[in-house]
Formats: C-alpha cells, structure tokens, sequence
C-alpha cells in the first residue's frame, strides 16, 4: 500500500561544534489524528562528517539512524533503527531488511533520497512488522 508524507513535509539541520544532526518528516494528511513518517540521523558518537551524500544503515555504529512510523490515529508506532538493531541482537533476531538511507543529493537547501526497511511495533520484534520500501523524499532544509 502506498503512503504520502507530503503536508507539512520538512527537513532539518544542525551542527553544535562536531555533532550533525539531520531530521526530515511529514504528514500524510491534515487531520489530527494523521499517520506521520519521521527520521533521524546524527554523527554521534563518531563525530566523523556526515557529508553531502551517503548511505547509512542502522549496523553501522558511526552513526544513529532512528524512524518513527506512526499509524492508527497514532496509536501504533513502528520503529526500526540503531536501538532496534540493539535490541535484535540481544535477542538473538536477524532482522531481514535493516533500516537503510541514502541521500541521493543535498546542496545545503533541498535533500532528496530513498530509504527502506523492516519497522517493529513498539519496537517489539515479536509483534507486527511494516516493511517500508522504495521511500523516497526531496525536501527543503531549514537550518536551526
């Protein structure tokens, strides 16, 4: 089933000394009750330059990359991600499609790029799972 994330659709940036931070998100509709899609990457703890363009995926320990999938009147929330993965490998779970990123181009005013992968109710990888793919965003950035 495809899904639209276009009301209110944005993306930011910030940098505090060595720490990048990147969010991008948006609404499908105008109602309150409205499925959300968000998601988030920072360089901590390496502090090594996110650059322009680049894959990231949630193994990679460089970097966190964090989604939240809201769905239901937002009363179920879907993550995959850094913390997922984490929790995955405590447990022992190979999770099939791990949550990937890719910015495709970013000229410091808009960030277009796709992004995929398996999404855990509540994070719980015993319950339901909402595989993404084939998202893909081109956003203005506002800097904060």
């Amino acid at each position: 089933m495809e899904e639209n994330f276009n009301v209110g659709a944005y993306a930011s940036y910030l940098k505090v000394e060595n720490i990048e931070f990147l969010g991008m998100g948006g609404f499908e509709n105008c109602n309150d009750d409205s499925p959300t899609m968000g998601l988030f990457l920072s360089n901590q703890p390496s502090e090594k330059p996110l650059g322009s363009t680049g894959t990231f995926n949630s193994t990679n320990t460089d970097w966190e990359l964090l989604t939240t999938y809201m769905a239901r009147e937002m009363k179920e929330e879907f993550h995959p991600g850094s913390a997922v993965n984490a929790i995955a490998e405590v447990q022992g779970v190979t999770i099939q499609d791990l949550l990937v990123l890719t910015i495709t181009a970013n000229d410091g005013k808009i960030l277009e790029g796709t992004f995929s992968g398996d999404h855990y109710l509540d994070s719980d990888l015993n319950v339901t799972r909402r595989r993404i793919m084939e998202g893909n965003f081109r956003l203005r950035i506002i800097k904060e």
